[in-house]
């Protein structure tokens, strides 16, 4: 089972459920907008970590602070969760508008920017807890699990790439 599919499953079915009902959408939405966010969220990392710019990203999720989000991923939902989703995104995309990516996320996904704006920074803290988790420690396997997270989804990520292809010059 892949890091996406961990996720997925953290709790059983109950995560899914409570993000399903929080933004009055189904499961199986909610199933389809992570399998979106998440491959474009390591996207980003991964573009982040390789330009060389973030040491302190890398460092963050290398150090084991973010697994407590892996270990009780309905934590992310809270609001110190969701305060954590969005310090995790200004660190990836520097603060930049997300418009761009909010709205290849709606249009892959069927579902509203204002859901995914919502759900965005959540996934963020949980892809953090488990890349913590999974890193332990180290960025080589860091940069294993971002690859395996998006080495099969190139459409959305392209969107990323976009974006910091502005953020770099």
């Amino acid at each position: 089972m892949g890091l996406l599919d961990t996720m997925l499953s953290a709790g059983g079915s109950g995560l899914v459920n409570q993000l399903a009902g929080q933004f009055g959408i189904s499961a199986e939405q909610t199933t389809s907008a992570f399998k979106a966010m998440v491959p474009a969220l390591a996207g980003g990392i991964q573009e982040k970590l390789a330009s060389g710019s973030s040491p302190a990203l890398s460092n963050l999720l290398c150090g084991g602070t973010l697994t407590k989000f892996a270990e009780d991923p309905a934590t992310a939902a809270s609001p110190a969760g969701v305060e954590q989703g969005k310090s995790l995104l200004s660190s990836i995309f520097g603060g930049q508008d997300l418009t761009h990516l909010t709205s290849a996320l709606a249009e892959k996904t069927g579902l509203s920017s204002g859901v995914i704006d919502g759900m965005l920074p959540i996934a963020t803290t949980l892809l953090g807890g488990f890349l913590s988790k999974e890193a332990g420690g180290g960025e080589g396997k860091l940069t294993s699990c971002l690859t395996a997270l998006t080495s099969e989804h190139a459409g959305i990520l392209s969107a990323v790439k976009t974006m910091f292809a502005k953020l770099t010059g």
